[in-house]
């Protein structure tokens, strides 16, 4: 018996263990901070909770070592979490596969989910060729875990970082389709995967006669020209949770600020538009904070989610970067963002207009590249001394791909 193999199927409950109790179940495990989380965090729920992952976490700590083979429905964000615990406690295996289904479509449920496959069959004798072959398998499964959904999303290169970038905001079709054409030929050169990033509206602005954009539905159908002309994904920020239907109808990015990376109905409007969702990072936020943002998506059944870090706030008219987050905030198991432009702001300015230093955003992007970001955030414009907003930060667009082919150099040489 010792040394037949052992196959393990099952499709263990979709829901959190907090879920399971809200719903009166008798039949709840006990209750258990198997990932060992302290302090505060345990305290205000980061340790709830999927019961699939409990039962596969369970099954896999007690037979991984008896030639077992597993094989589960489960949602994605689980199968993420099984895979990086693997990697971060060192487990042995032979090879792990995750196979997405279509959840809607075979069980009516509206959640990113798959089939888990994890292959512990063989017994390790070679350590050093094993280490050598899981790491490359770890690279395929993390691109695969990390891969964008996104349909129009050129995947020149798998390997490469992908590029939000455009204007801060849709000052008018010309000069936003004259930026586009643009990015995409930069990119198409560099085979880096681009989505073209334009607010339509700028809801948050120092003072009331700052300008804030050309009228909602006038800049939406410019984004969804750019869209439809250069066949390249758009990306734009929502502010309430009102105008998450209305921009879903326009782009495939629904965009989070910061200074609403916390507002649950938000979140959860633009979770159920079944949109990507990008949360930028609150400059007030930890990189661990960020989970509960990025829960709050997953659990309104939506797995497509980005994290993005945009500074810290430092003293009042300065921000910094930890590039210490990206690594923490990828454990997540979803793609992490540097905003390499925004990051370099210097708000509270006592003219009312906020500042920056667009001298360094070679040097903040060649770091957070080494650091092994996903990808990069940059706001561009043609002449930024004349962008109606965030020209202090901007970089001038004719700078970009010489930046970026140094940016290339750099991932291609930590790969």
């Amino acid at each position: 018996m010792e040394n037949e193999n052992i196959l393990f199927v099952g499709n263990p409950p979709w829901v959190t263990n907090s879920e399971l109790s809200s719903l009166g179940s008798d039949n709840l495990p006990n209750k258990n901070n198997f990932d060992n989380i302290r302090g505060i965090e345990a305290i205000t729920g980061k340790s709830n909770f999927d019961i699939s992952e409990y039962i596969i976490k369970i099954l896999i700590d007690n037979f991984s070592y008896k030639k077992a083979f597993f094989a589960f429905l489960c949602k994605i964000s689980v199968a993420k979490k099984i895979m990086n615990r693997l990697w971060k406690n060192n487990l042995q295996y032979k090879s792990a596969e995750i196979y997405p289904i279509d959840s809607k479509k075979y069980f009516s449920a509206a959640v990113d989910a798959c089939l888990f496959y994890l292959d512990c069959s063989e017994k390790i004798e070679n350590l050093e060729e094993y280490n050598n072959k899981l790491k490359e398998q770890k690279k395929n499964i993390e691109i695969e875990m990390n891969k964008i959904n996104l349909p129009l999303l050129k995947e020149y290169n798998n390997d490469n970082f992908f590029l939000l970038a455009g204007p801060c905001v849709v000052e008018g079709e010309e000069i936003t389709h004259e930026i586009a054409r643009e990015l995409k030929g930069i990119c198409e050169r560099l085979q880096i995967p681009l989505v073209f990033k334009a607010s339509y509206r700028k809801a948050n602005r120092s003072k009331a006669s700052s300008f804030t954009g050309i009228g909602d539905e006038k800049a939406l159908k410019v984004l969804k020209k750019v869209r439809d002309t250069f066949g390249v994904p758009v990306v734009t920020d929502i502010h309430g949770p009102e105008e998450a239907e209305m921009a879903a109808e326009y782009v495939d990015v629904l965009q989070i600020p910061a200074f609403l990376c916390r507002q649950t109905d938000l979140l959860v409007a633009a979770a159920k538009t079944g949109k990507i969702v990008n949360i930028k990072k609150g400059q007030f936020l930890s990189p661990g904070a960020m989970k509960f943002a990025a829960d709050k998506v997953v659990e309104a059944g939506n797995s497509q989610v980005m994290l993005t870090e945009r500074g810290t706030t430092f003293g009042y008219q300065d921000l910094l970067v930890d590039y210490r987050g990206i690594p923490e905030m990828q454990t997540f198991g979803h793609p992490v963002v540097l905003d390499v432009t925004h990051s370099l702001q210097q708000p509270n300015q006592t003219s009312g207009v906020t500042g920056g230093m667009p001298a360094l955003i070679e040097t903040v992007a060649k770091a957070g590249v080494a650091v092994g970001v996903d990808g990069l955030f940059m706001e561009t414009h043609e002449d930024p001394s004349v962008a109606k907003s965030d020209g202090a930060n901007m970089l001038k667009l004719d700078l970009l791909e010489e930046l970026l082919v140094k940016l290339v150099r750099i991932r291609q040489a930590i790969r």
